[in-house]
């Protein structure tokens, strides 16, 4: 087994999956190097090649950051400058490697821009492209507009579980007690970062349509501003059977709203791949999320409520049939689905997709 050298570029230490993937690859004798997205740096990775010494594999995750500006013309010019990094790495032998977690940015800046970049991307620097679903694949192709050749550069790898990522030891009576729960009341959990595309006034207000008194919705997790959070807490106020913790929670309190619930409830208007859907099956929930997106292909009616997010009260019907459901069955079968998302058997595919054609 050949030793590698890789760059995870950008590295967001918040999220687990890169962590978790980058230890994994060590396995396969793969050192892993991680580049913090820094705004206004220009050429990142050549910095990054000058101090470690230049990597066989630049491994691209979330690249909105480094083609899109404020204006038409900034992100023209961070473009060409992303570009010419990445050619100049190409040209000395690195390849590139793209894992799609999203077809375009959640807050929407330049869409078509974005588009027309990828585009040329996908056609002209990567080597690989690594998705999550078979839908990512064709949502890929349809938005790019990607020439039916380029299907070869496409290697489908799921998302990793996350058992065992997190402390999972606390019983659910001692995680109501810790949050003030009584052991009757049917708590459904919202948890996550919360930003706009993730539905979460869409959710508080179908919540306080439920007529069952023992019904508790807690919102869980950082807002993505300070206004949002404002506007949560003023939709929320005075309504005492939803619970706001409306902050970072760090890892060693995850289990402690994730085994007070009963179910997870992830709304979600706009969404690709989740690695939330993936941590709540990895807890053993049952889950309650519109059929969109990659998420059909992860989670399938065994394992809780999909809802039709084109019909209105999808939702609301969701979860008036989760409030009288075993919900114990559907978070076993998920926490037995997540099983077979093994690391080691991604890292390998991983590392069989930076060893192709060397």
């Amino acid at each position: 087994m050949n030793q590698m050298k890789a760059f995870f570029i950008p590295y967001y230490s918040n999220n687990p999956y890169q962590r978790i993937l980058a230890d994994s690859l060590r396995g396969y004798g793969v050192e892993v190097k991680y580049i913090k997205y820094i705004p206004n740096r220009i050429f990142p990775l050549l910095r990054a090649a000058r101090l470690y010494g230049i990597p066989d594999i630049v491994h691209l995750h979330w690249t909105d950051r480094f083609m899109l500006g404020k204006s038409t013309i900034l992100s023209i010019l961070k473009f060409i400058h992303f570009f010419l990094e990445l050619l100049l790495l190409k040209i000395l032998g690195v390849r590139l490697i793209w894992t799609i977690h999203n077809i375009s940015n959640h807050e929407k800046r330049h869409p078509t821009l974005e588009k027309h970049f990828q585009r040329i991307c996908c056609m002209l620097l990567y080597n690989k492209i690594i998705v999550m679903s078979s839908f990512t694949v064709n949502a890929a192709f349809q938005n790019y507009k990607l020439p039916e050749h380029l299907r070869i550069k496409f290697t489908l790898i799921p998302h990793g579980h996350y058992i065992n990522s997190y402390r999972n030891k606390i019983s659910k009576a001692e995680a109501r007690n810790k949050l003030g729960i009584s052991h009757e009341k049917k708590v459904f959990l919202y948890f996550g970062q919360i930003r706009s595309y993730k539905g979460i006034f869409y959710l508080i207000e179908e919540f306080k349509k439920l007529s069952d008194s023992q019904a508790i919705l807690l919102v869980v997790g950082k807002t993505s501003t300070e206004s949002l959070r404002h506007e949560i807490e003023n939709f929320c106020h005075g309504y005492n059977q939803i619970k706001t913790f409306l902050r970072f929670v760090p890892d060693n309190e995850v289990e402690i709203f994730m085994n007070a619930s009963d179910a997870v409830v992830l709304p979600f208007q706009d969404i690709l791949n989740s690695g939330s859907v993936i941590l709540a099956m990895s807890f053993g929930k049952a889950i309650i999320c519109p059929k969109m997106g990659s998420i059909p292909e992860v989670m399938d009616k065994n394992g809780g409520f999909l809802y039709n997010p084109r019909e209105e009260s999808g939702l609301q019907n969701a979860i008036h049939q989760a409030l009288n459901a075993d919900l114990m069955t559907p978070g076993q079968y998920n926490y037995q689905k997540a099983t077979s998302f093994d690391w080691n058997q991604i890292a390998q595919d991983t590392y069989n997709v930076y060893n192709a054609e060397r």
